[in-house]
């Protein structure tokens, strides 16, 4: 008879506990790493779509701007000389390096590198912030438990959307200069991921409503505006649509109308003037037309100089006549050169540009850069006096960047209300730039009016035109 020694299995026993103790420790360790393997595979998915959309763009860009450099300039080249192979037009590089390796654009204004998240991103949202916010994170996070495939196809769309946004926010923050127009392409994405979160906030309480609902596309839209709080719907009918028509309609409308208009009363102008050459100067036509210039109306445009900040107005967009941007000027920005290109003395002195030299005193500027009188029949340039003469030696001026700017009066100045009154610079004299405009002969003709109140103070006030009234004159 045999024993069964219950010893025998001890071992047997203890060591498959061993096994799944190591089991169950190898699983804890590997639960314990999951996070961190969806983070590793999530950034490599980021980089890795990153990485496809610069190539395509990149490859894109170049090959457009080489075939537009092809037609455009290397064509007339291949003309005139022997054949040569198309050459790579390298804009898109000099653009980059520009703004990117030499970072040239930082003249325009430096912020610190969180100002697109704490300013930029708050300011194109506004009310939609949370939404908007809640619906990145939505979407970034990894949920498989799909409904179906169009929900999951929707779900990694707006995946790709939101690491879009957070991709393209986070390139432009490693740049010196920002401003709210560089991320206005993002304005849709953010809008998806703003109704997004909305969704995910408070549609899954009522969807079973609202897709059984059938009705007209108002009645829906109705619908799905009362799955709102009540404190959300209350912002979305007052407050947006108030801020949203103030911005459009009213906020600096001015510095959008004025070109557009100037460009429309001169072709209209042109248009009279070709219909009615038949007419001699002999049969009074001649007197009439120097009426109306001279005379209280708008006065005939001849060309236009605008004294305001820079980029403060549409130009030959809205002008949309190649003779009279030709013949017109504005005060110029131009960043500076790079470091390389400077003198010892330049890289000394913190670099000023036209419009410093300009409003650091307007009227020394209009006092020693235009000729004393009006010269009526208002040339564009001259050798003594042009829109832009660069002065060399002695006479380039007491500052280093003064390159001597020169400028001929204009038959219409165009310049905000807060320039006109400027006064002088000089103790004990009250005269202000209007004062010195009147005493040219310029008289105002039209006022446009721009905003209620300008964040820059330069540009606050109506848009107002000034006209040369007299007298007759030639240099």
């Amino acid at each position: 008879m045999t024993c069964l020694n219950p010893l025998k299995h001890k071992p047997i026993a203890d060591s498959t506990k061993k096994k799944e103790k190591r089991l169950e420790r190898a699983e804890t360790q590997e639960a314990s790493l999951l996070p961190t393997l969806e983070i590793i595979g999530e950034a490599a998915n980021l980089v890795r779509t990153t990485a496809r959309i610069g190539l395509i763009s990149v490859t894109l860009a170049l090959a457009v701007d080489t075939t537009y450099d092809c037609f455009a300039n290397q064509a007339a080249n291949r003309d005139a000389g022997p054949p040569r192979a198309i050459l790579p037009a390298l804009s898109l590089f000099s653009f980059l390096h520009k703004n990117v390796v030499a970072n040239l654009s930082i003249f325009y204004g430096a912020n610190p590198w969180h100002w697109y998240l704490t300013q930029g991103i708050p300011v194109l949202c506004t009310i939609w912030l949370p939404a908007t916010l809640f619906g990145l994170i939505t979407a970034l996070q990894k949920k498989e438990n799909g409904k179906g495939r169009a929900q999951t196809l929707a779900r990694d769309a707006t995946r790709s959307l939101a690491r879009l946004a957070c991709v393209t926010v986070g390139v432009y923050s490693l740049l010196g200069h920002k401003e709210f127009r560089f991320l206005q392409p993002l304005l849709p994405v953010l809008t998806i991921l703003a109704a997004s979160g909305l969704v995910a906030s408070y549609a899954d309480e009522k969807q079973n409503q609202l897709e059984t609902t059938t009705s007209s596309t108002l009645k829906h839209l109705w619908h799905t505006l009362n799955m709102l709080p009540i404190w959300l719907r209350t912002v979305l009918l007052t407050f947006q649509p108030i801020a949203a028509m103030y911005l459009i309609t009213m906020h600096g409308v001015g510095q959008e109308q004025i070109a557009y208009e100037l460009g429309s009363i001169y072709r209209s102008q042109q248009q009279d003037a070709s219909s009615n050459s038949s007419f001699s100067s002999s049969s009074g036509k001649g007197v009439v037309l120097e009426e109306q210039e001279f005379g209280q109306g708008f006065g005939k445009i001849h060309n236009l100089g605008f004294l305001m900040p820079c980029h403060s107005t549409p130009w030959a967009t809205h002008l949309h006549d190649q003779e009279l941007v030709e013949r017109s000027w504005f005060i110029q920005c131009p960043p500076p050169p790079s470091t390389s290109e400077m003198t010892t003395k330049e890289r000394e002195v913190g670099y000023w540009d036209q419009s410093d030299f300009f409003y650091h005193d307007p009227i020394k500027y209009l006092v020693e850069r235009f000729p004393y009188n009006v010269d009526t029949d208002y040339p564009s340039v001259s050798k003594e006096y042009g829109k832009l003469t660069w002065i060399e030696g002695e006479g380039k001026g007491k500052d280093v960047w003064d390159k001597g700017w020169r400028h001929n009066w204009p038959s219409h100045l165009i310049m905000f209300d807060s320039l006109l009154r400027e006064g002088t610079r000089k103790v004990g004299h009250t005269r202000t730039l209007k004062n010195l405009l009147s005493l040219k002969g310029y008289r105002e003709v039209a006022r446009y009016w721009n905003t209620i109140q300008h964040e820059d103070a330069r540009r606050d006030g109506d848009v107002v035109v000034m006209a040369y009234k007299g007298p007759k004159s030639h240099g």
